[in-house]
């Protein structure tokens, strides 16, 4: 295992090629954390420390070998919004010489918290251009300060921000959508300029890739100045909204590739319903931020908004399928949690899966009928619910190895997704895949292996998924 480890973590691993942020040489999907999901805008340097000690720390074992996380390749931690100080211009977080203030209570040093991620062989992302909305993040955006253009921003922002980045030691940084500062190109310069190699995520931001609605805008003609680009809303922690986050990425995998990763969203495996402080009282929401995830979220096979195994599971298979990156946002420090994803995510042919280029990202292969249903959104379900139609079941296929000589493929991985409460039978033509007509399954999560000819067929349970490796067969 341990020369396994070596090779799968090195195959998405950054490797030092080019400086700056874009191009770089960060061209596998990328595997980490992120503090969103856990505990929203209530992150703290103490926290951020417990991710990274608990993603380093050997403390789960695969074939009798003591295994950490960040042996298979989850080799990031990262800060969401929360980390800033709005004592800035104007209830901003930029003082009158337009660098960024930290809230200090909350990370005495984010030095040393570089630093230590760092001594853990750590890389560390951080988080800018937050959004406005103040229930969760306070600060008025750089577009809402008197003399600024809106959705322009302070241009002093885009070089400072990223001089205080670099300065501080960060490895990545993901640019959220609504802080004003909205240009990606600027954004990436500022980068390559500061001569760091740094991860862009574009979660998002500048009119590229946004919300679903926007459907004709891709990544943009130009090039592609971010490794990872966000292709819908927020996800709540429910079944429904990972389904309809990841048909929203379909729309994209014919743009996504190494180096510029089509993204639905953070794994919701493990993730709480909502943050410890997400009902206290904010003045923006009367309401209050308790949860508005309901009890019938999720299929009616499992109503219980938080993701069961099954469905963790599945998103997991969907997102490895599609090339996606695959960022956790559950508290890595709760062994409860831990381990019961870990052998999800330990699992060898899963990441040989999402690692895999073939030339294609992954692509929707087949889906049933649609239902209309109300599809959260959110870490607490706070973004919104809309009504959306959803396909009964969805088939997702990638080719992961390929025939140069004969311009075929010689093996693809198949996630088969059921998203109601009735069973549901899928069937892929081999010739569809340009696979012969006999070829090896191999199921991902047990190993079980069966011959088939002509097409696979399933009929899957209510709510249940499959994930499977079709290879050509040996003559």
């Amino acid at each position: 295992l341990a020369m396994w480890a070596v090779a799968v973590a090195s195959a998405v691993a950054v490797v030092g090629v080019d400086p700056g942020g874009y191009p770089n040489g960060m061209t596998g999907p990328i595997r980490g954390w992120r503090s969103w999901n856990a505990v929203t805008s209530d992150v703290t340097q103490s926290f951020i420390e417990r991710q990274i000690s608990a993603i380093a720390e050997r403390r789960m074992s695969v074939d009798g070998v003591p295994t950490s996380l960040l042996d298979l390749g989850f080799n990031r931690v990262g800060i969401d919004s929360g980390w800033a100080s709005c004592t800035g211009v104007n209830g901003s977080w930029h003082d009158s010489t337009g660098h960024f203030i930290i809230n200090t209570t909350k990370f005495p040093s984010m030095k040393s918290m570089v630093d230590f991620a760092h001594s853990k062989n750590v890389k560390i992302d951080f988080y800018l251009n937050q959004d406005v909305d103040p229930g969760w993040h306070g600060c008025k955006s750089e577009g809402q300060i008197h003399g600024a253009a809106a959705n322009t921003g302070n241009f002093a922002s885009y070089h400072n921000d990223i001089a205080d980045m670099v300065a501080l030691g960060f490895d990545g940084v993901k640019f959220d959508a609504g802080g004003g500062n909205d240009d990606m190109n600027r954004w990436a310069a500022e980068i390559n300029a500061s001569g760091r190699e740094v991860l862009i995520e574009n979660c998002n931001n500048g009119g590229y890739v946004p919300y679903p609605q926007k459907s004709s805008a891709k990544v943009p003609p130009g090039g592609c100045p971010f490794n990872m680009f966000r292709t819908g809303i927020d996800e709540a922690p429910s079944p429904l909204s990972t389904v309809s986050n990841l048909m929203d990425t379909n729309r994209y995998l014919d743009v996504s590739k190494p180096g510029c990763y089509a993204y639905p969203d953070m794994l919701e495996m493990g993730a709480p319903v909502v943050g410890p402080y997400a009902s206290r009282p904010d003045t923006a929401h009367p309401a209050g931020r308790s949860s508005q995830c309901g009890p019938n979220d999720g299929t009616h096979s499992d109503t219980a908004p938080r993701l069961s195994l099954e469905q963790g599971t599945a998103q997991f298979a969907a997102w490895c399928t599609v090339s996606s990156p695959t960022i956790l946002g559950f508290d890595l420090g709760n062994s409860t949690e831990y381990e019961r994803w870990f052998p999800v995510l330990s699992n060898r042919l899963a990441l040989e899966v999402q690692a895999s280029w073939a030339g294609v990202a992954g692509k929707l292969l087949s889906q049933g009928p649609g239902f209309t249903t109300v599809v959260p959104h959110g870490a607490t379900c706070e973004d919104m619910k809309d009504t959306r139609t959803l396909p009964s079941y969805s088939v997702w296929g990638k080719p992961i190895e390929s025939d140069a000589t004969a311009g075929t493929f010689k093996a693809w991985a198949i996630t088969a997704i059921n998203s109601v409460d009735t069973p549901q039978k899928v069937s892929v033509e081999l010739s569809q895949l340009g696979l012969p007509n006999a070829v090896t399954v191999t199921d991902v999560w047990t190993n079980a292996t069966a011959e088939v000819t002509t097409a696979w067929s399933v009929t899957l349970p209510a709510g249940t998924h499959r994930f499977v490796v079709l290879r050509a067969s040996a003559p």
